[in-house]
């Protein structure tokens, strides 16, 4: 059990990485289109303003970059920002409260498996609650390649992990060592004899 509750905490945090990285996408998305079409329209109407030819050609451009506008929002870009704002830190909280228990279960206080179900169970629940809450209504198409940082992201975070695990282990078990070493030298009594006098 203590593997299946391991593999929950990787798979949300992979959730995580994907969907911030996700939000961070649509963040330029969303800006590259408002700086385009308002850059354009607005030299458009300084084309059409100075040179008062081509009417047809400055129009068609406006209109089409109104279209884009419009656009983004049917691609619900904005929506799917603002469900992010809320999401990820609640998501955010629920491994901060994974990470706590999986000490816990490193540490031997949470052995028995019935108390490790219950925790897994709450956990989905809370991840499938968090989920439907902010994302349920969006439609996120999935993308190969934010998945692919996202999973070096996830591997990036537990290989750090697993490094911190070593060293407490490593300096844990030569903390004995260290306890036994003396590293204040003893000094020498000097006697001086003040029978002798030269």
């Amino acid at each position: 059990m203590k593997y299946e509750f391991w593999n929950l905490y990787v798979n949300n945090k992979f959730n995580y990485y994907y969907h911030e990285r996700y939000r961070r996408r649509d963040e330029r998305v969303s800006l590259f289109l408002e700086v385009f079409a308002s850059v354009v329209s607005l030299l458009s109407v300084s084309g059409w303003i100075i040179t008062q030819k081509h009417t047809e050609i400055w129009s068609t451009i406006i209109l089409f970059m109104n279209i884009t506008l419009l656009l983004k929002d049917r691609f619900k870009v904005n929506d799917r920002i603002n469900a992010f704002k809320y999401y990820l830190p609640e998501l955010d909280n629920l491994l901060c409260e994974m990470a706590s228990d999986w000490r816990k279960i490193e540490a031997g206080d949470l052995n028995s498996d019935g108390k490790l179900i219950e925790i897994i169970r709450s956990y989905e629940i809370a991840h499938f609650e968090i989920t439907n809450k902010y994302l349920s209504p969006l439609y996120i198409p999935r993308s190969k390649r934010i998945a692919k940082y996202a999973d070096s992201d996830t591997d990036l975070y537990i290989s750090i992990l697993n490094k911190r695990g070593e060293t407490y282990e490593h300096v844990t078990k030569n903390a004995g060592d260290f306890q036994e070493k003396k590293y204040i030298k003893e000094e020498k009594a000097v006697v001086i004899d003040h029978s002798r006098v030269d």
